[in-house]
């Protein structure tokens, strides 16, 4: 079963936290709740996913302490990309064949819920989520790259960007994508191609890439 610890926050009060936005740890797992919180035996809130059986402490896989304060569980056996797949459905998203043999969707960037105006010229705003943002930005360091300021399969907003373009369509956080090993260097990208709105198997054949 996967878990975290959340150490400094009760869990009466972690699903407030967590909704305003205020705890960076309850913030970072929100993507693949939603989540319940009981009490953790050696203090704080142990966050599994609603609906769940609230697991003893010793059922639990060997704990990771996360760079960020919280503990990870590692479920056991490794979920597959079905058993992750949110309920949510959209016609505007692309199947991408990762290098491990895995097919996961991604929603197209531009799906992302924007701000409504009611004054102005334009009725659409900016993005609203971190997803939309990060792909905007992304996308406008990629335009500017060239030889000598190149973007790289290592930066950190691309690897950001990635992670939450999988977290739009299926319930994973950093520790649980790095167990599972779906992504590959060499699926940047046809992942980025797809979060932008182009078919990464078209985009290869017109490229020869």
């Amino acid at each position: 079963m996967l878990a975290y610890r959340i150490p400094d926050v009760a869990p009466a009060h972690a699903a407030d936290r967590m909704r305003a936005g205020d705890h960076p740890g309850l913030v970072r797992i929100a993507p693949a709740g939603p989540w319940q919180f009981s009490a953790h035996p050696e203090g704080g809130s142990l966050a599994t996913w609603l609906g769940s059986r609230v697991p003893r402490i010793d059922d639990l896989c060997d704990a990771v302490s996360c760079s960020d304060g919280l503990t990870y569980y590692r479920p056991s056996p490794l979920p597959s990309p079905m058993d992750l797949a949110k309920t949510l459905h959209s016609s505007d998203e692309i199947d991408v064949d990762l290098v491990s043999g895995v097919r996961v969707s991604i929603l197209l960037a531009r799906s992302s819920p924007r701000r409504l105006r009611f004054t102005g010229d334009s009725s659409i705003g900016e993005p609203l989520t971190e997803y939309g943002r990060l792909a905007r930005v992304v996308s406008e360091r990629l335009a500017e790259a060239d030889a000598d300021h190149p973007i790289t399969t290592d930066d950190a907003d691309v690897r950001r960007l990635l992670l939450l373009a999988i977290a739009q369509r299926y319930r994973v956080t950093e520790e649980l994508l790095d167990d599972v090993g779906w992504i590959s260097t060499a699926d940047v990208d046809p992942m980025i191609c797809a979060i932008m709105g182009s078919d990464p198997k078209a985009f290869a054949a017109a490229t020869g890439i």
